[in-house]
C-alpha cells in the first residue's frame, strides 16, 4: 500500500510539473513571427539604479513624440512617427512613415529598410506575450533628456493596440 501511495504521489508530481506553461522558455521563431503581427505602440519604461520602474512614457526618436509599428504577415511592416501622440491613431496622420522588412532569428528581430542596405536594426526580445513584447534593457545616454533624472536605464516596450 505504501508503494502504491508513493507511486501515486510521484506520478501526480510528475504530471503537474509537465504543464505547457514554462516561463523561461522562449517561443520558436515561427511562433514569435505570428505573435508580432499587428499594430504596436512603443513606450519606454525608465528604471532607477535598483532596477525599479520610476516612469513610463511614450517613446520615439526626437523630434517625434510617439512611435507605432505595423507588422504584417508577409515579413514587412511600417514605422509611424508622430510629433504629438494621437488619442485616436486611426484618425491621426503620422508625421513620418517608413517601410521595413524583417525576419526573426532566435530572440532577435532583424529589420532592413528598402533602399538603405546596412541600416537595419537588431532588436533583442527580452520577453513576449500576445499583448506586448519588450526589448532588452539599455543604458540611458547622458544626453537623454526625456526621462526623469533618477532613470539610469530603460526598457522599450511595445504594447498591442490592434
Amino acid at each position: 500500500m505504501k508503494r502504491f501511495i508513493f507511486l501515486s504521489v510521484m506520478m501526480f508530481a510528475f504530471l503537474s510539473s509537465c504543464g505547457s506553461k514554462d516561463d523561461d522558455k522562449m517561443p520558436n521563431d515561427a511562433t514569435i513571427e505570428k505573435m508580432l503581427v499587428g499594430r504596436w505602440k512603443m513606450i519606454a519604461i525608465g528604471l532607477n539604479g535598483n532596477n525599479k520602474e520610476v516612469e513610463r512614457i511614450p517613446y520615439a526618436s526626437p523630434p517625434y513624440e510617439c512611435q507605432h509599428l505595423l507588422i504584417n504577415v508577409q515579413k514587412s511592416g511600417q514605422v509611424f512617427l508622430y510629433r504629438e501622440c494621437p488619442t485616436d491613431y486611426k484618425k491621426a496622420s503620422p508625421s513620418l512613415t517608413t517601410d521595413f522588412t524583417y525576419r526573426v532569428s532566435g530572440r532577435t528581430i532583424l529589420t532592413e529598410y528598402p533602399g538603405h542596405p546596412g541600416e537595419g536594426e537588431k532588436l533583442k526580445i527580452d520577453s513576449i506575450t500576445d499583448d506586448a513584447f519588450e526589448l532588452a534593457p539599455r543604458d540611458k545616454h547622458v544626453s537623454e533628456t526625456r526621462f526623469k533624472a533618477s532613470v539610469v536605464k530603460y526598457i522599450l516596450r511595445y504594447e498591442r493596440i490592434e
